[in-house]
């Protein structure tokens, strides 16, 4: 899974920075700006995710091409991957109706892979002459999802034990996006924001031959603090 959750994840990069080498080389490149932001995801929807997860760790990066002095599209590739949360599955190992007594917990694997190329349109709140401005982002985008099982360790009454849960195979999805930010200009086109945003992705899970074909709502909201250059 994680293989063929990388050569997906190459490959929608690789579209965007074609696309954005075509951009720099034609007579507009001037409106043109790129940018690079690290991010910290927390998981909000639906139960199936947040019983596991809380946040996750990744990046963004794209480009941002100006229609007006207030408005743009930005074309953004971006990974992130939630870990599971030890704390959350030990209470849930732990609950009365579980393993009330169970010791030595530990977690294995788990992670889920997130990879998502999007459009957006983006408005900036400015006036003539700003350095400071806030804006708002909405848009869609397609994100590749995958997660490895959870594997979860402990001792029970003396004997080892396990539990499986999560596992999902890669699979493609519309997602839908938001933020809202700041941005402080430094000079030329560079300029420093933070946005806070909520991403959805609707997944199709399909049927195991236990389980019918499901939807599943990914949730999450990313904060990013970036550079734009």
């Amino acid at each position: 899974m994680k293989l063929l959750s990388m050569k997906k994840i190459v490959l929608m990069t690789g579209a965007l920075l074609l696309l954005s080498t075509v951009l720099t080389n034609n007579a507009h490149a001037r409106k043109l700006t790129f940018f690079v932001a690290p991010e910290l995801d927390l998981a909000v929807a639906p139960d199936e995710v947040v019983d596991y997860y809380s946040k996750g760790i990744g990046g963004a990066l794209g480009f941002d091409y100006a229609l007006s002095t207030k408005l743009s599209l930005v074309w953004t590739a971006n990974y992130k991957t939630f870990s599971p949360d030890e704390k959350l599955l030990t209470d849930l190992i732990t609950a009365p109706d579980e393993y009330p007594g169970a010791t030595n917990i530990s977690v294995e694997d788990g992670t889920i892979y997130t990879a998502v190329i999007s459009v957006v349109a983006k408005a900036k709140l400015k006036g003539k002459g700003s350095s400071f401005w806030p804006y708002v982002k909405a848009g869609a985008g397609v994100s590749v999802v995958g997660a490895d099982e959870i594997i979860v360790n402990f001792t029970d009454a003396g004997s080892p034990m396990q539990e499986f849960a999560g596992e999902l195979e890669v699979t493609t999805a519309p997602s839908l996006l938001a933020a809202f930010g700041l941005e402080l200009k430094r000079g030329g086109n560079g300029s420093f924001f933070v946005e806070v945003g909520i991403e959805v992705h609707y997944l199709t899970i399909p049927a195991d031959g236990i389980d019918p074909e499901s939807t599943l709502n990914l949730t999450a909201i990313p904060i990013r603090l970036g550079f734009s250059f």
